[in-house]
């Protein structure tokens, strides 16, 4: 961790590289996004980007990483001022069920126990795993820091991506809710059961050739090749309605 022991008047300043860079990318986070930290004279600071701390017991060294979301920093009962007017985050490496829909997309190289710029709501660049080109969405892929997955729903919204599949870079915007999409039974969907859906195209014209497997059928039996939508409750998809 970087050594931010004070200075004393007359001795030689010596800053190791790793503390100089973060205090670069602290700087660089105050300057554009965080203006009004721990002021509290009504100032509103940017609650899409927040300072957050890697909890994930390594070195991250490029930016654009993504760690899941934790906990504050300080809670109320550490002290509540910092609680109201500088909050903070830990971030860890990501757990595809525990941290999906509660991602940090890092703005800058950080050591282990540092402090970044990390966006948790509006756009950022990041690394996708691609895994069909008709994918609209993306979240936390399991025990990995360096890339989001994609799917047809998740708390990325894909604004643009490099063609074809496999690891790309694209443009994201977090925050997105549950996504709803129409397909068809491959094959019958017993209730209780679950099964897999081809996902079409939202205008019903064609199929995109991507399949969505282990939608959950709580509702009534469905037959083969019957329209249904598909709704995401988590990173969990359901039926949510069945042609009769």
């Amino acid at each position: 961790m970087p050594n931010f022991d004070k200075a004393r008047a007359g001795d030689p300043l010596r800053i190791p590289a790793a503390t100089y860079n973060e205090l670069l990318a602290m700087l660089a986070w105050y300057r554009g996004q965080g203006r009004g930290l721990g002021s509290q004279s009504g100032f509103t600071r940017d609650p899409d980007v927040v300072p957050l701390k890697n909890g994930s017991g390594a070195d991250i060294a490029d930016p654009f990483n993504v760690l899941g979301i934790d906990s504050p920093l300080f809670t109320p009962s550490d002290n509540l001022t910092e609680f109201k007017f500088n909050f903070a985050l830990k971030g860890v490496t990501p757990d595809d069920v525990t941290h999906y829909s509660q991602v940090a997309i890092l703005q800058a190289p950080v050591v282990d126990n540092g402090v970044v710029p990390a966006v948790l709501s509006g756009l950022s660049i990041v690394k996708l795993d691609v895994g069909h080109a008709s994918h609209t969405h993306a979240d936390v892929k399991d025990n990995d820091k360096t890339k989001l997955k994609t799917e047809f729903s998740g708390s990325a919204r894909i604004l643009w991506k490099e063609s074809g599949t496999g690891d790309k870079w694209g443009i994201v915007r977090l925050g997105e809710g549950p996504q709803t999409v129409l397909g068809k039974t491959d094959a019958a969907i017993a209730k209780g059961a679950s099964g897999t859906v081809s996902i079409w195209t939202p205008d019903a014209t064609s199929d995109t050739g991507a399949n969505v497997t282990s939608v959950a059928n709580r509702f009534a039996d469905v037959a083969i090749t019957k329209w249904v939508f598909v709704t995401w409750l988590g990173k969990y998809p359901h039926l949510s309605a069945k042609e009769c």
